[in-house]
């Protein structure tokens, strides 16, 4: 019996696999990198540079960290904004992707210390999170233009080690883990009125607001506050589940858009690309392999 739990753990964390499902976030996560700074492109000045207004993670008096967290001359903030962008683009591309990726993970810790209010929600951790671990996954072994250099071929692969795909698994299912008991137990999610809500503040969309003028009763509310709960509750375990996977893709996918649409928390979309990491390995590189076929 231990022997085979040995076994099992050893090919669930260690296996050799096809390194397509790794490939495809790493795509998609360039995209959303561009997207998002490129968002920010009018606001390089306010944000990361002397000419703005910048409030660093830590207040600090003296030493090489004030240095550090010093807003750069604003020609210096385009420099590394800049830089910035290649690096999301080595990455999109699976073109020097280490150098790509040390040089982007580099610059999103700078940003994001020398501008800590704006950058670093949990949408952002958790962007952070996968990359750092993408950055050491092999995730430019197919797909790339690392391998159309080396195998004269960019749809070529060679097998990668298993375990960062297993690890963002593993991170994504933990993250519903958290926030379903949260919503479970804190006080303010024991009622719908905390879902009517989300239509009429701060962050609502004008789709939002539009539909509050519906005047919906609470007990719809109630519904959906429990109809969240069960899904979040559910979708640690069903990820994880052939049978079950497309279902809780589709209910995860359309509860993030919903957020999105709603409250304009777009930043969570990136959990939607990080659900093939669910897929089996080789299930996922016939998947691929057929669509980039046609």
């Amino acid at each position: 019996m231990r022997l085979a739990y040995l076994q099992c753990w050893q090919r669930f964390f260690f296996a050799q696999s096809a390194p397509h499902a790794l490939a495809l976030i790493r795509i998609s996560l360039g995209v959303i990198l561009l997207v998002i700074w490129g968002y920010y492109a009018p606001h390089v000045s306010m944000m990361f540079s002397d000419a703005g207004l910048v409030l660093p993670y830590w207040e600090v008096q003296s030493g090489s960290l004030r240095m550090l967290l010093t807003p750069p001359a604003l020609w210096i903030a385009w420099i590394l904004y800049a830089a910035l962008l290649m690096g999301a683009l080595g990455i999109l591309f699976g073109y020097r992707y280490r150098l790509a990726c040390m040089i982007t993970i580099g610059l999103l810790t700078y940003f994001g210390l020398l501008s800590y209010h704006n950058l670093l929600g949990t949408w952002a951790r958790l962007l952070f999170f996968a990359l750092m671990v993408l950055s050491m996954s092999g995730a430019d072994q197919t797909l790339s233009l690392h391998m159309k250099k080396e195998k004269g071929c960019w749809k070529a692969y060679t097998l990668v080690p298993v375990w960062p795909q297993r690890i963002i698994a593993i991170q994504v299912a933990a993250t519903y883990l958290g926030v379903s008991l949260q919503k479970t137990y804190l006080p303010d999610w024991q009622s719908g009125e905390i879902i009517a809500y989300t239509f009429v503040n701060m962050w609502s969309t004008p789709l939002a607001y539009a539909i509050a003028r519906w005047n919906i009763p609470l007990p719809l509310f109630d519904a959906i506050l429990w109809a969240i709960k069960i899904l979040q509750g559910l979708l640690p375990i069903g990820l994880w589940s052939s049978r079950y996977q497309k279902w809780c893709f589709a209910g995860g996918a359309l509860f993030h858009l919903s957020i999105a649409a709603i409250m304009g928390m777009w930043g969570f979309l990136v959990i939607i690309p990080l659900y093939a990491t669910f897929i089996d390995p080789e299930k996922m590189r016939l998947i691929i392999s057929r669509a980039v076929a046609k």
